[in-house]
């Protein structure tokens, strides 16, 4: 069958308005679809209102040289799971949580479950659980012993400086210290001739082990009685 070029013309012309056509109607679609879905989160506030504190979440990244444990990290937070977002429910909180950790932080806290999957604990227990993963690598002892050798930077600001005398006092744990254990810490801090270098050593090895000595029990340390040579 042969066309002359005044029917191949028009033919062309057809399917071109046909094509114009087309797109008319796919654009109309998609822009009903657009229209659509902005209805939807316009006509659900607490759903952009939890997108808005999700994004304020800053991811956790344990460091626990610079004290960035998970249980500092939560306490940031812990206002917004309780107030903000006490509408949803336990398992929303969960996957919430879970979606805030750092990447290597989700595959340790993955692998330590298993076989279990995160889905079956509770938001209560997943934060235990989290606590304990991330939690201090150093024992209390030392920690508070550390606190008390702090020193002011050169190039730190007195503003800073404060803030990491705060922070350490955070994880001093004050109100948890007995009077024993107040009492070695400072037995402990006052040996700081390079001649009770070994001996401190020892000391603080020993209450390592046993964080609820006396200072009795201190001083009977093999060697700390023996008279200098």
């Amino acid at each position: 069958m042969s066309f002359t070029f005044e029917q191949l013309e028009a033919l062309l012309e057809r399917q071109e308005k046909r094509f114009e056509q087309f797109q008319i109607r796919m654009i109309e679609m998609l822009t009903q679809k657009m229209n659509l879905d902005q209805k939807e989160v316009t006509d659900d506030p607490f759903k952009s209102h939890v997108d808005q504190i999700v994004n304020s979440i800053h991811e956790f990244h344990f460091d626990d040289s610079a004290g960035i444990t998970f249980e500092t990290w939560f306490k940031k937070y812990e206002n917004l799971f309780e107030v903000d977002l006490k509408k949803l429910d336990d398992a929303a909180k969960v996957r919430l949580l879970l979606r805030k950790l750092g990447t290597v932080e989700q595959e340790r806290y993955s692998n330590f479950i298993l076989p279990k999957n995160p889905r079956g604990f509770s938001f209560d227990s997943t934060i235990e659980l989290l606590s304990q993963i991330f939690a201090e690598q150093s024992s209390l002892f030392n920690i508070r012993y550390q606190c008390l050798k702090m020193t002011k930077a050169g190039d730190d600001d007195w503003v800073k400086h404060a803030g990491l005398v705060n922070r350490e006092r955070e994880r001093y744990k004050l109100s948890a210290m007995t009077e024993d254990q107040f009492k070695c810490l400072v037995f402990v801090c006052s040996l700081q001739s390079p001649e009770d270098a070994d001996i401190r050593t020892r000391i603080l090895s020993k209450i390592e082990q046993c964080p609820n000595m006396t200072l009795q029990e201190v001083t009977k340390v093999p060697e700390i009685g023996k008279p200098k040579a």
